[in-house]
């Protein structure tokens, strides 16, 4: 597959947006499991790896020693899914199931 270069222009907010909607879609695809496609994870990382540039570094964490790469900051995550999705705790026998706000 041949791979085409996209530029994209993003204000500081912009960016966080943009951070805020690629966060959500990770947790959303892969949730509690860890990610078996590689492409995947380098994509993200190629795109959390700007955050100094746009004065979001407090919400990612990297380069990291073993390859360079980068992720969200947990504690960030965890703010955005609370934010985001309305989480049932059940019992440690049943599954967790969540459903997105309301924009109310």
């Amino acid at each position: 597959m041949t791979k085409k270069k996209i530029t994209l222009e993003l204000s500081n907010n912009e960016y966080l947006n943009l951070l805020k909607i690629i966060s959500i879609g990770e947790f959303a695809m892969q949730g509690h499991k860890a990610s078996t496609d590689d492409t995947i994870y380098k994509m993200l990382s190629s795109i959390y790896k700007h955050a100094k540039e746009f004065n979001c570094e407090d919400l990612v964490d990297g380069p990291f020693l073993i390859d360079d790469s980068y992720e969200v900051d947990v504690e960030y995550m965890a703010r955005l899914i609370d934010e985001t999705f309305d989480i049932e705790d059940g019992s440690e026998d049943e599954d967790m199931r969540f459903m997105l706000k309301s924009s109310e």
